[in-house]
C-alpha cells in the first residue's frame, strides 16, 4: 500500500494527466497545422477545420513599438485604425458578408478579416489590399484620430487604465511608452495623412508578415490562393527597430490622487518572451498569484478580507517589452491595506516554492486555459499567427508544446522565476481624492 504522501502525489499526477489529455478532444476533426513560406518572405500558417463553415484569416505585420518614429507611441495605432476602414471594399465586404476587425500589440499589428468559408477567395482578397494596398484618405483619417482620441480620453478617465498605463510607464522608464498600446495623443493629434501613408508603405512588406487561416477550407486549395493572391508581392527592406533604452524598472511606490470611491493598486515588472524557456514558469508564477478563485491574492483579498472589488494578473510576453502585472480595485479607504497584502503574497512566492497542491491547481488552470483557445476559428488564426511570429525557433508548433510545457514547470522553478521577476518592481496606488479635477489632472 502506497504511503499517503505518495499515493497524493501519484493522485496529482494522475488529475495533471487528465487536464492535459482533456485538451485534445478541442483537435478532433482537424488536420495538422501546416506552414509555408512564399518566395517574397511572407510565411503562412494554416488549419484546417471542417466542423465549421467559416473561415478567418489573420495578417501580422511584424511592425513593434520601437518602430514608432515620433517621440511617443500613436502612428501604430492610427495607420491600422485607418487600414481597417476597408474603404474602397464596401461593396465586397458586403457582397461576401466579411467582417473586418483590428488589433494591436507590443510586437505586431494585425488585420482579421472573417468570413463564410464559401467567401475565402473574397477573404484573401480583402486581406491583401488591406495589408498591401490600403486606400487611405484624409476623411478616413480625421474619423479614425476622433476614434482614437476619445479612447484615449476615456481611458484617462478609469482608474484602473490610469494606473496601468503609469506602472507599464515606469516599467520602461525613458522608452516613449513602448510597454503601451493606446498611444500619445498630442503625437496622433498631429499625424498627417502622408505620414500614415508613408509608415503603411514603410513597414507593411511581405516580408514582415505572418498569415494565419482557420477554418472549414481545404489545405491544398488554401494553400494555392494564397499563393496566387500572395504570392507576387514584392519583398522589402524592414526598418531597424530603434533601440530600447537600457534604464532599470522605475522602482518603488508611485501616489496618484484620484477623486471618487474607488481605489487602485497595480504592481508592474519585466516578464519574458513567448520563446524564453522560462514562460511556462513566468505563466505559473502570474496564476499563482492572481489568476483565478483559487489564486493567493482571490484568497487573502476576497475571501479571507473582502477587500478586492477586482483581481487581475497580465503576461504580456512579448520580445520588444515583456511585462507582468497585477491590478487589484478596491475602496479608496482600503489601499494601503491592499497593497501590503499585495507586496507580502508576492513575498512569499519569491522566498518560497509552491507547495504541490497549489502548483497543481496553476498548472491545471493554464492548460484548461490552453484548450478552451482552440474552440473558435478566430482563437484559432490569432494564436497561430501570434506563436509563428514570436515562438522563436519552434514558431507556431509551440502553441501545441505548451501544455506539455507547463505539466513540466517544478516548484524551484517557479520560485526562481517569481524571484528574478519580481526583484525590481514599481508600484501604482491610486487612491487619495484631489481636492479639484485641476488638480487631479496635474497629477497625471
Amino acid at each position: 500500500m502506497m504511503a499517503p504522501d505518495v499515493l497524493r502525489r501519484a493522485t496529482g499526477l494522475v488529475a495533471l494527466f487528465v487536464a492535459l489529455t482533456s485538451a485534445l478532444p478541442v483537435w478532433a476533426g482537424m488536420q495538422p497545422s501546416r506552414k509555408w513560406v512564399l518566395p517574397n518572405g511572407m510565411r503562412v500558417v494554416f488549419q484546417e477545420n471542417e466542423r465549421t463553415a467559416t473561415v478567418v484569416m489573420c495578417g501580422f505585420v511584424r511592425v513593434t513599438a520601437l518602430h514608432e518614429v515620433r517621440p511617443g507611441p500613436g502612428i501604430r495605432s492610427l495607420t491600422n485604425m485607418c487600414v481597417g476602414r476597408a474603404e474602397g471594399c464596401e461593396e465586397i465586404i458586403r457582397r461576401a458578408a466579411l467582417r473586418v476587425d483590428t488589433a494591436i500589440a507590443p510586437d505586431y499589428v494585425e488585420i482579421i478579416v472573417s468570413a463564410p468559408a464559401e467567401s475565402v477567395n473574397e477573404c484573401a482578397e480583402v486581406l491583401r489590399r488591406l495589408l498591401f494596398s490600403p486606400q487611405l484618405t484624409e476623411a478616413g483619417l480625421e474619423t479614425e484620430r476622433v476614434l482614437l482620441l476619445r479612447r484615449f480620453a476615456a481611458r484617462g478617465e478609469v482608474p484602473t487604465g490610469v494606473a496601468m498605463d503609469l506602472a507599464l510607464d515606469r516599467t520602461y522608464p525613458g522608452s516613449g511608452g513602448v510597454a503601451r498600446v493606446s498611444g500619445d495623443p498630442l503625437v496622433v493629434w498631429q499625424l498627417t495623412l502622408d505620414e500614415v501613408r508613408r509608415f503603411h508603405a514603410a513597414h507593411y512588406l511581405p516580408n514582415a508578415t505572418v498569415i494565419s487561416v482557420s477554418g472549414g477550407v481545404r489545405t491544398e486549395a488554401t494553400r494555392n490562393l494564397i499563393a496566387g493572391v500572395m504570392g507576387g508581392l514584392l519583398p522589402g527592406g524592414v526598418p531597424a527597430q530603434a533601440p530600447m533604452s537600457p534604464s532599470q524598472v522605475q522602482e518603488g511606490r508611485a501616489s496618484v490622487r484620484w477623486a471618487g470611491e474607488s481605489g487602485v493598486v497595480c504592481v508592474g515588472a519585466r516578464g519574458v518572451s513567448l520563446d524564453s524557456p522560462d514562460y511556462p514558469a513566468a505563466a505559473v508564477v502570474m496564476v499563482l498569484l492572481s489568476s483565478g478563485g483559487g489564486s493567493r491574492l482571490f484568497q487573502a483579498l476576497r475571501v479571507d478580507r473582502a477587500l478586492a472589488y477586482t483581481i487581475t494578473g497580465d503576461i504580456t510576453p512579448s520580445s520588444v517589452a515583456p511585462v507582468v502585472t497585477v491590478l487589484v480595485a478596491a475602496d479608496r479607504a482600503e489601499v494601503d491595506e491592499v497593497e501590503r497584502v499585495i507586496g507580502a503574497e508576492i513575498d512569499r512566492l519569491v522566498a518560497q516554492p509552491p507547495d504541490l497542491d497549489d502548483l497543481r491547481r496553476a498548472k491545471r488552470y493554464l492548460i484548461g486555459q490552453h484548450a478552451l483557445r482552440h474552440q473558435r476559428n478566430e482563437e484559432i488564426a490569432h494564436f497561430l499567427g501570434v506563436f509563428e511570429m514570436l515562438g522563436g525557433a519552434p514558431g507556431y508548433r509551440l502553441d501545441t508544446l505548451l501544455a506539455g510545457r507547463f505539466a513540466a514547470v517544478g516548484a524551484a522553478e517557479v520560485q526562481r522565476v517569481a524571484s528574478e521577476m519580481f526583484e525590481r518592481r514599481t508600484v501604482v496606488v491610486l487612491g487619495e481624492e484631489s481636492d479639484t479635477p485641476a488638480e487631479r489632472d496635474a497629477n497625471h
